[in-house]
């Protein structure tokens, strides 16, 4: 009977540190996606890029009334 239950609690921690492990790896990547979300905000949030964003769009509108 002893040993019954010592594999139950054996099994239990595993499955509970089966769930940490698991949960601590979604956190992290999800971490890993907020950072890179945040590095691509910040290239393209950059006032060159903007201006350069701008002026493009600017041209394919001039283009586009020009086509029509």
């Amino acid at each position: 009977m002893g040993e019954v239950s010592v594999d139950e609690n054996y099994l239990f921690q595993k499955g509970v540190l089966y769930l940490m492990e698991d949960n601590i790896t979604s956190k992290l990547n999800e971490i890993r996606e907020i950072a890179l979300e945040s590095e691509l905000l910040q290239r393209y949030s950059c006032p060159h890029t903007q201006t350069k964003r701008m002026s493009f769009r600017e041209e394919h509108n001039l283009l586009f009334f020009q086509i029509y």
